[in-house]
């Protein structure tokens, strides 16, 4: 039974990793967004700021 286990520990970890990166990736692409439809390089830097406070 503890291999089983160990098993489900190793998908849990796999589907968590794979959150994380999905979650950073759809993160650069907001960032990515702002930087093109940004006027200049201030305003960007307070989009993203504002992205950091929610």
């Amino acid at each position: 039974m503890a291999g089983k286990e160990r098993e489900m520990e190793n998908e849990e970890m796999n589907l968590a990793e794979l959150l994380k990166d999905t979650a950073e990736e759809n993160q650069t692409r907001k960032i990515l967004a702002i930087l093109e439809e940004s006027k200049d390089l201030q305003e960007a830097k307070e989009k993203v700021k504002a992205l950091l406070k929610k």
